[in-house]
């Protein structure tokens, strides 16, 4: 008879032949819902066997058997040997089943902003003692809650009973931390002015994005929590101010800081004083230098030209009246000052003069073929004409600032003025141009002009 751990009853089937043969079966056999057992006797050869479980015939008919146990109680497991004659005495065992301990989940609590770790709760604990595992953990309760779950994690837990029947794997998945966003970079982009009294903050760092929610609070005065997509915050009161980043998540940054200023008062007034270069033998034209103080917010200031440009001081001026308006840096004061650029030679005192070069590379020197001495000459047309003989600009009035206004309108910048579009945008090509100058008296004067940049 082979040994076994448990205790084993050996039982005795009698035939007529007075032989004796042995089963092993356990006594009493415990067993979880959903074992497999496989059990077997000693018999003669050719017989046959009946297998019962609570009177219930089995489908075996050999001497040995496979079961599967299900449910919860206590089962007469019973064998009988069989010979054409004769059969041996009813032996039986009893078989107590238990059935798998119940989990299911509960609360599951993932990793937040703040918390590295999760938890789970588990429910339907089986009455008594039991023991959860991994973690060795053992208790009596119908819940368990189980704490410090790693983030990014994937644990399967089963809970064993009393009865040392262990239930089914419960999978338990605990995300990744969410990341909090770092500060945002912000800045003010208007203050307030003598205009307006709110001034403007922008966000440029992250860029508005899927799950990203921009925040800003006031310190002094206290505001209420302002959010928005764009990272756009106008119409800001003097004050201090918190802008962060609030992620889909719900981690939300740390605060950037950002003060609106308070609004200026309109104190000192602006100051202009000017110099300026009048037209003659040596400059072919006029310019005008500014030297501006005073005002609100002084050290920046904007200028508004009557000649449309808005740069402090201006060159490459013809004869005429120059008017400027100059605002200070918080619109609170403005004044303004007119200048008049002459021409200080006259006619007779100086003679024709056509350069032999210029070069329109916009640096203000030189930008223009520009001819000295020719305000005699208001009806002269000009030609210019490329090495081949094709002609590419065609001016009349030309260099008479009092009909073009402005030496850009009054002289050829080396840009063709027929041909393409695209070329009439274009300057040439450095090199040597033909001209016929028509000074519109009957006299023509003709040669070349270099273009160089």
């Amino acid at each position: 008879m082979i040994k076994q751990s448990q205790t084993i009853l050996i039982l005795a089937i009698l035939f007529s032949s007075s032989t004796q043969a042995q089963a092993q079966i356990p006594v009493p056999e415990k067993v979880c819902s959903g074992t497999d057992r496989h059990y077997w006797v000693n018999g003669l050869a050719g017989s046959t066997y009946t297998w019962k479980i609570n009177g219930v015939m089995q489908n075996s008919t050999t001497n040995q058997i496979d079961i599967t146990w299900s449910g919860k109680g206590v089962f007469n497991l019973e064998v009988q040997e069989h010979q054409s004659t004769c059969s041996g005495d009813v032996q039986s065992a009893v078989v107590e089943v238990n059935e798998l301990p119940g989990i299911s989940l509960g609360t599951i609590t993932q990793p937040t902003c703040s918390t590295a770790s999760g938890s789970v709760e588990l429910r339907g604990l089986p009455a008594g003692n039991w023991l959860i595992n991994p973690g060795n953990i053992s208790g009596n309760t119908f819940t368990y809650t189980i704490t410090g779950l790693a983030a990014n994690s994937i644990t399967n837990y089963t809970v064993t009973n009393a009865a040392g029947c262990v239930s089914a794997n419960l999978r338990v998945l605990i995300d990744t931390q969410p990341l909090i966003p770092t500060a945002p970079v912000a800045s003010v982009t208007a203050q307030p002015d003598c205009i307006f009294a709110s001034g403007t903050i922008t966000v440029t760092t992250p860029k508005p994005g899927v799950g990203i929610t921009y925040t800003l609070t006031g310190t002094r005065p206290i505001v209420g929590t302002m959010r928005n997509s764009s990272g756009l915050f106008v119409q800001l009161s003097p004050g201090n101010y918190d802008v962060s980043i609030l992620t889909a998540s719900g981690c939300i940054s740390a605060p950037t800081n950002k003060t609106i200023n308070a609004q200026p008062a309109a104190t000192d007034p602006i100051i202009i004083a000017e110099s300026h270069l009048d037209i003659d033998k040596v400059n072919l034209s006029g310019s005008i230098d500014l030297t501006v103080s005073g005002g609100t917010g002084a050290g920046s200031y904007s200028f508004n030209w009557s000649n449309g440009t808005s740069t402090e001081d201006q060159t490459d001026l013809a004869v005429g009246t120059y008017s400027v308006v100059v605002t200070d840096n918080n619109k609170c004061n403005n004044a303004t000052l007119s200048i008049r650029i002459e021409s200080l030679y006259h006619d007779h005192e100086c003679d024709l003069m056509i350069p032999e070069a210029f070069s329109p590379n916009g640096d203000g020197v030189h930008d223009y073929f520009q001819i000295y001495c020719f305000n005699n000459y208001p009806d002269a047309r000009i030609y210019i004409f490329d090495q081949l003989g094709n002609k590419l600009f065609e001016k009349a009035h030309y260099g008479n600032l009092e009909f073009w206004g402005a030496n850009e309108s009054a002289w050829w910048c080396g840009k063709p003025d027929r041909g393409p579009v695209k070329s009439r945008n274009e300057r040439v090509a450095p090199g040597t141009y033909y001209y016929v100058l028509n000074l519109g008296n009957g006299e023509v004067k003709k040669s070349f002009v270099f273009v160089s940049y």
